[in-house]
């Protein structure tokens, strides 16, 4: 499984970062890196969403990671459902 989606996968089970860094041998920077990667490509998306007046919550999107490639495109896609 590739780095990014199971620290995916254990960030959606609300995992610390200690843990996953822990669980997949990597330091706690790393994680944190990668973490953080995700909130600068997806910061301008998030916030036109709340600009929307859409009701955001957080789903449990653990089935549609496991079979997801974990792109930008295919986060913007499933993120652009009002329902998702």
């Amino acid at each position: 499984m590739d780095l990014e989606k199971e620290i995916a996968y254990w960030r959606c089970h609300n995992k610390p970062v200690i843990f996953i860094a822990k669980t997949l041998n990597i330091s706690c920077d790393e994680v944190r890196r990668i973490i953080n990667s995700w909130k600068e490509e997806t910061r301008d998306f998030i916030f036109s969403l709340k600009e929307q007046d859409l009701g955001f919550f957080n789903p449990d999107i653990t089935g549609l990671l496991k079979s997801s490639d974990l792109s930008v495109e295919y986060a913007r896609k499933i993120l652009s459902n009002k329902f998702v």
